[in-house]
């Protein structure tokens, strides 16, 4: 799965492959409910169960960034920055 960096509106995106990334979230979610998980980090249950699978080919930094707040970590799954 790529995570996508920069600031879009001036269309400046750095790609990175990050493998496993689905896997870490699915753990630290560690089998609480994804409804006020992804309710918490601004997107849908569908979005977030897509990304735990690794089913989506890209996914911003704010996304990872609002998914880890959602979850209470700090370390971005250890993706970013």
């Amino acid at each position: 799965m790529a995570v996508l960096y920069g600031s879009f509106n001036m269309k400046v995106i750095i790609h990175k492959e990050v493998s496993g990334l689905g896997e870490a979230i699915k753990a630290a979610r560690n089998k609480r409910s994804v409804t006020p998980l992804a309710a918490a980090a601004g997107i849908s249950s569908a979005y977030w169960y897509a990304i735990e699978g690794e089913q989506k080919d890209a996914v911003s930094a704010e996304v990872i960034q609002a998914m880890a707040a959602a979850l209470g970590m700090n370390d971005c799954f250890g993706v970013l920055g």
